[in-house]
């Protein structure tokens, strides 16, 4: 069992402002102190950090389970292995930075049924918000779309003040929980 901070997952369909909405919500818990883990998602199935030619490239080709890559500026873990769960993969973060909060992009499969991660979903039209909001457990504490008139949903960048301030009260009244 691992203790999860509290944890926010930001949903949608690609063009729909997870990342604006991300960066958003990490930007404002940050400049109120919170020590913030961020883990995005990505869509592309073979995407790697890891390119042919480099050094770390040769080291996971040696057999390399993990590499640790590190400047004066930045470190970054790479694993010769996707992560399966997201406990593990929030773990990881955990480790190296300590974080008070956790914003996901992109898990929507991983995190719409755990009844203790709070949810915005990004919409580009009304159409998509059946699907989305298909079957979430938990707190869903906003729709948000970056393109007007989409039903019950805040607009952003417009109502960007309203969706934080709805994140402030979560924030406030929630606490950490255990996973698997």
């Amino acid at each position: 069992m691992i203790v999860i901070p509290p944890t926010l997952s930001v949903f949608g369909f690609k063009d729909s402002g997870k990342t604006t909405i991300a960066s958003a919500v990490t930007n404002h818990f940050t400049n109120q102190g919170y020590r913030v883990l961020a883990i995005k998602h990505v869509g592309e199935p073979d995407f790697s950090l890891d390119r042919q030619g480099t050094d770390s490239h040769r080291l996971t080709q040696a057999g390399a389970t993990g590499v640790i890559l590190h400047s004066d500026s930045s470190t970054a873990l790479l694993l010769s292995h996707p992560v399966k769960q997201l406990a593990q993969l929030i773990n990881l973060g955990l480790a190296a930075t300590s974080a008070d909060v956790v914003v996901l992009e992109g898990f929507k499969s991983w995190t719409q049924h755990n009844e203790e991660i709070a949810k915005v979903i990004c919409l580009r039209s009304d159409s998509e918000a059946p699907e989305l909001s298909e079957n979430i457990q938990g707190e869903l504490l906003a729709l948000c779309s970056l393109t007007p008139n989409v039903s019950g949903a805040l607009l952003i960048p417009d109502e960007l003040p309203e969706l934080l301030q709805r994140l402030d009260h979560w924030l406030a009244t929630t606490t950490s929980f255990k996973m698997e």
